[in-house]
């Protein structure tokens, strides 16, 4: 049970290491530009096919009344 345990901890410990060691990578673009911006990203990804390695996040910006009705239209032909 000990060396169970032993090994556990050492797995978990190597996989923080690991993942502390990824690079990261971010980028800014305009939502009038985000959908121009997913079709080249996603072609370039498509042929060398590391999406696959690639956790792609979204974050989005708007104003603290909420998005305009255009882009939450842009958004959902994104997306």
């Amino acid at each position: 049970m000990k060396n169970q345990i032993t090994l556990v901890l050492v797995c978990l410990f190597f996989y923080v290491a690991n993942a502390q060691d990824m690079a990261i990578e971010t980028k800014s673009v305009s939502i009038e530009n985000v959908i121009s911006y997913v079709i080249e990203t996603m072609g370039k990804n498509s042929e060398q096919d590391s999406l696959s390695s690639k956790n792609i996040t979204f974050l989005i910006q708007s104003a603290p009344n909420g998005l305009a009705i255009e882009d939450k239209v842009i958004l959902k032909q994104t997306l």
